[in-house]
This record gives C-alpha cells, structure tokens and sequence, in this order.
C-alpha cells in the first residue's frame, strides 16, 4: 500500500493535534482545582513516593532547587504538602504529601505529561529511542528562527 505524502502529512498534523487538545483538556481540569501542572506532577510523585527530598523532586522534574522552592511554598501554603529540614543537614529540605494532597491526586483524572512519564516507562528502549527521535525533531521544527 503506498500512502501519499500529503495522507502521511495529515495524519501526523492530526495527531499532533490530538495530542495537543488532550495536553489542554487535563491543564484545564487540573486548573478548575488551582494548581499548576508543575504542581500536579510533584504532588503525584510524592504520592507514590511518600516522601522525597527537595533535590530528588527537582531532578524528577528536570528543573533547579530554586524553581522548585515556590511550588514547594504554594503546594504547603494550600496544606497539600509538609516540608521538614533536616536535623543533620540544614541543607536538605524533606517534602512528604499531606492527606489533602493525596485527595487532590485521586479526585483529579490521569492525564498529561504525568500519565505520559508512567507511560513512557513502561516502553522498550527501541521504542523510546524512537519516540525521542521524533519528538527531537519536531522541537527542532517549532523552533523559531
């Protein structure tokens, strides 16, 4: 079967699209309850963690300490989250979700880049490889220039 360009161009701009909807559609969920993706993706995180230290939750998210220290603040601000420092180290800030934060986890529809990271996980390296390839290239493609 010999798919034109123009069928294999509209099927990818679809999907795209697709995929950009269903992106809006949980941002537009998780923000009718206040909070930010970011914060969704910590407070799912420590849900299946516990606990963690400041550190691990910004090399989880790929973003520094000092990004991730205003979540943190808002997220305990909301009651959603604790944070305790360290007896040994000042240095190092331990958060732990509150039982409201794992409410807010569970009543909130799996979805975004925090379903995808599970996802993601669960694929063969090949597929992984692959799918990093692409999406490589189509960051390179949006780039402005």
């Amino acid at each position: 079967m010999n798919v034109s360009k123009d069928a294999i161009y509209a099927r990818t701009i679809q999907s795209i699209l697709a995929m950009n909807r269903t992106l809006r559609m949980h941002a537009k969920a998780i923000n009718s309850e206040q909070i930010s993706g970011r914060q969704l993706a910590i407070l799912g995180h420590l849900a299946e963690t516990e606990q963690c230290t400041a550190g691990a939750l910004a090399r989880y998210l790929f973003i520094n300490e000092s990004s991730l220290s205003e979540h943190i603040r808002k997220l305990k601000q909301k009651g959603l989250i604790t944070k305790v420092r360290s007896e040994q180290d000042n240095r190092v800030v331990t958060v732990t979700i509150t039982v409201e934060g794992r409410e807010l986890v569970d009543r909130l529809p799996p979805g975004g880049i925090l379903l995808l990271r599970g996802r993601l996980k669960e694929l063969e390296p090949k597929e992984l490889k692959a799918i990093n390839k692409a999406v490589e290239k189509l960051n390179k493609l949006m780039e402005a220039e």
